[in-house]
């Protein structure tokens, strides 16, 4: 039992670091997206996937081509970045197919070609990921709080004085175990 505590207490260790990473990083493309435009492209024999940061927004597109092939880039990787003031005001040409909250889908199907884009403010990103450290961060505070040994009201440990809170004069309703 002790085994399996020191195993799950590891991996929330480094699922925290690798959570907190994910945070750190998106709230630093966050703000170098207002300065340059960087991009992470695959290209394959039938289509194209990428993301890209510019404007405070994260873009994930795929472009997928019927009947003919990407003949003309590398298959593999493309990684780049240019000022964010060269760029104009997003992929031309294709019409607005969804908005709300700044979350954008735009969809099109022409030249043999049927492209997606997703449009997602870098806000939302990192809300989404500080929701399970917030709930976290809560439950810990709450099991802190309402264990016994700890005043109620503050928090105070009471293992010295388990009759009465010397920080905020409290008289706790369970007898506290010295």
């Amino acid at each position: 039992m002790e085994l399996f505590r020191a195993m799950r207490r590891r991996l929330f260790t480094i699922l925290s670091a690798v959570w907190l990473v994910l945070c750190v990083s998106t709230c630093a493309l966050w703000v170098r997206g207002y300065g340059y435009h960087d991009r992470v492209h695959w290209v394959s024999s039938t289509g194209r996937r990428g993301a890209e940061s510019s404007r405070g927004r994260l873009l994930l597109w795929r472009q997928r081509a019927d009947g003919w092939t990407y003949d003309a880039q590398r298959p593999g990787w493309s990684v780049g970045h240019t000022p964010s003031e060269s760029l104009g005001n997003g992929p031309p040409g294709l019409p607005m197919k969804w908005e709300f909250a700044g979350v954008s889908v735009r969809r099109d199907y022409a030249m043999e070609t049927y492209f997606l884009y997703v449009g997602v403010p870098y806000c939302w990103v990192a809300a989404v990921l500080l929701i399970p450290i917030a709930l976290v961060s809560y439950r810990r505070l709450h099991n802190r709080v309402h264990s016994t040994g700890v005043c109620p009201v503050c928090a105070y440990d009471l293992r010295a004085t388990p009759d009465r809170c010397p920080e905020c004069g409290t008289v706790p309703t369970k007898a506290v175990k010295a």
